[in-house]
């Protein structure tokens, strides 16, 4: 069947509800990015260097707030697109979803080895979004272009 003359069937909830929280965790980078990024010239000007006993210590928490809140800044921008495009139905969206779920099981399984068992609920997580996003209902809301 010709994929111009279908139509796109509904949004499944649990593809809103992932994009919603992709959209919502992506802000919530952006803005801790943000933060980060205005705190590396408070830091730089704190006087730290007398707490941590090196010079230039205090230059160099400057510099590394502003590096990690500009990668968190990235990455929050990423996952703004992401839960977009997701929402919008386009399957690089939902491949790219289950990648970084199964990357999530890695994760989860170096915590554990670590004796941290915080990585169990991320590995139920990841398990729960790859098994969702390969159920055929919801990948035939993927498969049709706009």
């Amino acid at each position: 069947m010709d994929t111009e003359l279908m139509t796109r069937p509904d949004r499944p909830l649990g593809v809103a509800i992932i994009a919603v929280l992709d959209i919502i965790g992506g802000i919530l980078m952006v803005l801790g990015g943000l933060v980060l990024i205005s705190l590396g010239p408070v830091l730089s000007t704190m006087p730290l260097e007398e707490m941590a006993g090196y010079p230039g210590f205090t230059q160099f928490m400057g510099v590394l707030g502003g590096v990690i809140g500009s990668v968190i800044l990235i990455i929050g921008i990423i996952a703004v697109a992401l839960g977009y495009f997701l929402w919008n139905g386009h399957e690089f969206a939902r491949l790219i979803h289950i990648a970084l779920s199964l990357l999530s099981i890695l994760g989860g399984i170096a915590s554990l080895a670590m004796l941290s068992f915080g990585g169990v609920l991320d590995i139920i997580i990841a398990v729960l979004i790859i098994y969702y996003l390969t159920r055929p209902h919801v990948k035939d809301f993927f498969k049709v272009s706009k």
